[in-house]
């Protein structure tokens, strides 16, 4: 859909984690696949550089108290 409305490229690593060959723990798959767009934002408190990411209850702590 996103090259159909003109985008020159998409990244889907995340849509990767959900399929059967993954390694990823079957939790962390169900959450992937039960959440929407409205459930991420982006963030730097991981590894300091911006990425989108489901919102946990850690990114809201330290976002809220930085540093």
């Amino acid at each position: 859909a996103s090259l159909a409305l003109g985008a020159a490229a998409v990244q889907m690593g995340t849509a990767f984690l959900a399929c059967p060959e993954s390694g990823a723990h079957t939790t962390y798959k169900q959450k992937i696949l039960s959440e929407n767009e409205d459930c991420t934002e982006i963030t730097r408190v991981y590894s300091g550089k911006a990425a989108r990411g489901i919102r946990t209850e850690f990114m809201n702590d330290m976002h809220r108290y930085p540093g």
